[in-house]
């Protein structure tokens, strides 16, 4: 699913209460913001400018199309055969981090 935030034309005067809510992680009560959860999203506005994305920064056109490929990225992690087994290589590492 995607999460789609819309930020909305903000006036000068409410962004120390705009920040407040980034500050205090309250920003999606916010009345300039919009939300939406979905598989996949066409944006149309005026001309084309700024968008983040994943926390990137870029320019993009005017139309935007997102959507979710399902099962497109496979991820292999290493199997453990118990929590034990695993804290046993990490443990050492960690002692030896530490007495540096």
């Amino acid at each position: 699913m995607l999460d789609v935030v819309v930020w909305k034309k903000t006036p000068a005067v409410s962004m120390p209460f705009v920040t407040a809510e980034l500050f205090f992680k309250t920003i999606q009560h916010s009345e300039y913001l919009d939300t939406y959860r979905c598989k996949e999203v066409k944006i149309t506005r005026e001309k084309q400018g700024l968008i983040q994305y994943d926390g990137e920064s870029g320019v993009m056109g005017d139309e935007i199309n997102v959507s979710v490929l399902e099962h497109a990225v496979n991820v292999i992690v290493p199997k453990v055969s118990s929590p034990t087994l695993q804290s046993k290589h990490v443990a050492p590492q960690l002692k030896d981090f530490f007495k540096k």
